[in-house]
C-alpha cells in the first residue's frame, strides 16, 4: 500500500486553513496528535523560574537538554483546557526564527494538566534582558518582535497576550514570541462584559479598548483579533524604549482607571529621552498609528513591518545611545497626558 506523506511545511498556501482546522479539532475534543507527546521529562529545582496569568514556568530536562516547562493553572476548567490544546497545536506547527521553539507535550503522572515543553531561552524576557544589556539596539529587538507577529498573523494566529514578559531572548540576542493563543476570553452575556480572567487581569495595560467595551465599537462580544494585537504591540514599543510599563502612573494592574484611560483615548506622551535610543519621529508615528482607538484604523502588521524597515533605513546604528539610567525616568504627566486621535 502506497502511503502519501506530505509535510506541513510543503503546503505553504494551505497552512493557515490546515492549522485552523487542527486547532479546532484538538481544542474541541481535547486531544493531541501522538507526535506531540514526549517522554522522560522532569522539572529541575524546587521553585518555578517565572509565572504568568495561565501558569508557572519551570526549568526542566528532556533527552539530555535543558528545557522550559509551562505548568497550567486551572487545569480542570474546560475553557482553559480548550485554550491549552489550541495553543499547543498552534505552537507546534510554527517555524520561525522569532518564535520560541516548542518541543511538545508531557503528561505528568498525578497532575491534571499536561506540561508544555519548549526551548529554554537563556537570556530571559525582553524586560530582564534590557536591564542587563542597556546598550542593546532596541530597533533590532522591535524588528524581531514585528517579524514574529507578522508570521503569526500570516498563519492565522492571534497572539492575544503580547507584552514584554511574553517575549523571550535566545542565545543570539534575538527576540522570540511565546505564550500565544492562551488568552481566550470569557464573556458574560448578561453583563455584556468580559469576566475578569487571570490573563486579562494581568494584561490590562496592553488590552485594546474594543475588548473592554465591545458595544462601544458595535461588536457583539470581545474577541482577541489581529487589530487588538497591533494595539498591544504599541505598548510593547513603549516598554522596549522606556523600560517602564504602559500607564506606569497607575500602579495597580487591575485598577479600573487603566481601563477608563484606554477607553477614553488617553495615551502616553512621547518620551523625548528615548529619541537617542531609536524612538525617532518616524518610529513614534508608527506607535501612534498602532494605538489608535478604532480597530479598523490601526495598520496591519505588514504595514508596520514595512514602515519600521523604512524608519530603520534612515538611522545609523552607530549613533544610537546607551541610556545613562534604565528604566528611563518618565515624568508623571507623560502618562495620561493626551488623547489618541483617529487621524
Amino acid at each position: 500500500m502506497l502511503r502519501l506523506r506530505v509535510e506541513f511545511e510543503e503546503l505553504k498556501d494551505f497552512q493557515p486553513k490546515i492549522l485552523d482546522l487542527l486547532r479546532r479539532l484538538c481544542g474541541n475534543n481535547q486531544i493531541y496528535p501522538k507526535s506531540f507527546l514526549l517522554v522522560h521529562v522532569r522539572k529541575e529545582g524546587l521553585e518555578p523560574i517565572g509565572s504568568g496569568g495561565f501558569g508557572s514556568v519551570w526549568n526542566g530536562m528532556h533527552g539530555g537538554r535543558s528545557v522550559a516547562i509551562k505548568v497550567i493553572h486551572s487545569a480542570s476548567d474546560p475553557h482553559t483546557l480548550q485554550s491549552l490544546h489550541k495553543e499547543a497545536v498552534a505552537w507546534k506547527y510554527t517555524r520561525h526564527s522569532n518564535i520560541t521553539p516548542f518541543y511538545g507535550i508531557y503528561i505528568s503522572p498525578g497532575e491534571a494538566a499536561p506540561w508544555l515543553v519548549s526551548k529554554l531561552m537563556v537570556n530571559g524576557t525582553v524586560r530582564s534582558y534590557l536591564e542587563k544589556h542597556p546598550s542593546r539596539n532596541r530597533l533590532e529587538l522591535i524588528s524581531d518582535i514585528v517579524e514574529g507577529l507578522q508570521y503569526l498573523h500570516m498563519m492565522g494566529i492571534v497572539h492575544g497576550d503580547l507584552k514584554c514578559i511574553n517575549i523571550l531572548i535566545d542565545e543570539m540576542g534575538s527576540a522570540c514570541l511565546a505564550d500565544f493563543g492562551l488568552a481566550g476570553l470569557q464573556y458574560d452575556d448578561k453583563s455584556k462584559f468580559i469576566r475578569n480572567t487571570t490573563v486579562i487581569a494581568n494584561s490590562t495595560r496592553w488590552t485594546a479598548p474594543e475588548i473592554w467595551d465591545p458595544e462601544m465599537f458595535h461588536l457583539d462580544r470581545p474577541l482577541c483579533t489581529k487589530e487588538s494585537d497591533i494595539f498591544a504591540l504599541s505598548m510593547v514599543f513603549w516598554e522596549v524604549f522606556t523600560g517602564t510599563l504602559p500607564f506606569a502612573d497607575l500602579q495597580n494592574a487591575r485598577d479600573h482607571r487603566i481601563i477608563f484611560a484606554i477607553l477614553f483615548k488617553h495615551r502616553m506622551e512621547r518620551p523625548v529621552q528615548a529619541t537617542g535610543l531609536g524612538l525617532t519621529d518616524e518610529v513614534w508615528a508608527i506607535m501612534e498609528r498602532c494605538w489608535r482607538h478604532e480597530p479598523k484604523e490601526r495598520p496591519s502588521i505588514e504595514t508596520v513591518r514595512d514602515d519600521l524597515r523604512n524608519a530603520r533605513g534612515s538611522i545609523d546604528p552607530k549613533t544610537l545611545e546607551t541610556p545613562p539610567l534604565w528604566p528611563l525616568e518618565i515624568p508623571p504627566l507623560s502618562v495620561m497626558g493626551r488623547s489618541s486621535t483617529s487621524s
